[in-house]
């Protein structure tokens, strides 16, 4: 790499895996790039992070830890300025991995085009953004009520008409792609044949199906970032799987952890 002209080695570097980029920082071979050109590097960098960073940008990590909710952000302990930009790309990395993995993980499970699964990767970036800022995010408990917070609906509301469209339109297509995969079986649920077409003319297996994919994501991508903050692999089928059937609610025999407070979407 030594003999490559100096801008292709910041290229090179900047698509390292990123622990063996800082851990190589200080040795003889890689050490009068780094110190030359760091900056270089680092916009490299800023480069291959650009959606991510979008969602989460340095000004909203370089704060003292406890401005931070420490059980949504394990990662990011940004208490030395001079290792502020290092772990702010490290904690870019965790996002954008499992961004990749579950986007790959509903790619399969929903049988979705190759187009539509790159679209919805920026999507899938807020809505870590948006479930991170909810006081009942979770990590380690199966479940807990999805509630709103004041940051939750600051940050919501600046995305711009268009960007919480495209949130919602999410949502629906998933699950009604989900009902594709996986049809509801009414009668398996004890509801009559009349009392379906009652429920099909209205909109409310609509407005279920959504609550549903809003709360099985919110599962899976959170299972998904915690595997990953432990040094486990991603493997997002089995942080998807929640071992029951599908549309079987975690909290059926608890409705109060069902309860959901999302008007504001």
């Amino acid at each position: 790499m030594a003999a490559l002209p100096a801008e292709l080695q910041i290229e090179v570097a900047a698509k390292l895996d990123l622990d063996t980029l800082f851990n190589s920082r200080h040795t003889p071979h890689f050490k009068p790039l780094w110190d030359n050109h760091k900056p270089a590097i680092y916009r490299a960098l800023s480069e291959r992070y650009r959606a991510e960073a979008e969602v989460f940008p340095f000004a909203m990590l370089a704060k003292p830890i406890t401005e931070l909710d420490q059980n949504f952000w394990p990662l990011i302990i940004i208490d030395n300025p001079r290792s502020h930009n290092q772990r702010y790309f490290m904690h870019l990395n965790v996002f954008s991995d499992a961004a990749d993995a579950v986007v790959a993980f509903l790619k399969t499970e929903l049988s979705l085009s190759e187009t539509y699964a790159q679209e919805i990767r920026p999507v899938i970036l807020v809505l870590w953004r948006l479930f991170g800022m909810t006081p009942a995010v979770y990590w380690r408990d199966m479940i807990r009520p999805l509630e709103t917070a004041p940051e939750f609906l600051s940050y919501f509301a600046s995305l711009g008409q268009p960007s919480r469209r495209r949130v919602m339109r999410l949502i629906r297509e998933l699950s009604t792609r989900y009902q594709e995969v996986f049809p509801f079986d009414y009668r398996a649920h004890g509801i009559a044949e009349q009392h379906q077409a009652e429920l099909e003319a209205t909109e409310a297996p609509a407005i279920f199906c959504d609550y549903f994919m809003l709360a099985y994501l919110r599962y899976g991508m959170c299972r998904v970032y915690c595997r990953l903050t432990n040094g486990l692999p991603a493997n997002a089928a089995e942080a998807f799987n929640r071992r029951i059937p599908p549309w079987a609610m975690p909290y059926a025999l608890r409705p109060e952890l069902g309860q959901f407070e999302i008007e504001a979407w």
